[in-house]
C-alpha cells in the first residue's frame, strides 16, 4: 500500500507542524548539503538498520559462516552505520546553528 501525496507529507513533517507551515512548499537549493552524495547514501540507512537488527537478533546463526569473511562484513556494516551517524551529527549541528540564527533574528526583530 502506497501513501497518498498528502499522507507522505504528513509522515515526512510529523512532529514539526510549525516548521511545516513555513517550509512545506519550499525546496532545497541544488547545491545544498541535502543534495550531496552523503544524502543520497543515506537512502541506504533503512537497509542497514534492517541488516543490523538481523545481526543482533540472529548472532548465533552467524557462527555457520567463515569467521574472517563474516568479520569483514560486520566491520563494513559498523563502518557504514558510523558514516551515517556522522552525517546525522553534521545535520544536527547545522540545524542547531540555523535555530540559533533564527532565535537571534527573532529577538532582534522584537527589539526593534
Amino acid at each position: 500500500m502506497s501513501l497518498t501525496e498528502r499522507g507522505y507529507a504528513d509522515r515526512q513533517w510529523g512532529n514539526f507542524p510549525e516548521i511545516r507551515q513555513v517550509l512545506e512548499t519550499r525546496r532545497p537549493s541544488e547545491d545544498n548539503y541535502l543534495s550531496s552524495a552523503a544524502y543520497r547514501r543515506s537512502e541506504r540507512l533503512p537497509d542497514l538498520i534492517t541488516i543490523a537488527t538481523l545481526v543482533i537478533e540472529n548472532s548465533e546463526a552467524l557462527s555457520s559462516i567463515d569467521v574472517e569473511a563474516g568479520q569483514r562484513d560486520l566491520h563494513r556494516l559498523v563502518d557504514e552505520l558510523m558514516d551515517h551517524l556522522r552525517v546525522v551529527r553534521d545535520l544536527s549541528e547545522a540545524v542547531r546553528a540555523a535555530a540559533d540564527k533564527c532565535g537571534t533574528s527573532a529577538m532582534a526583530s522584537r527589539a526593534s
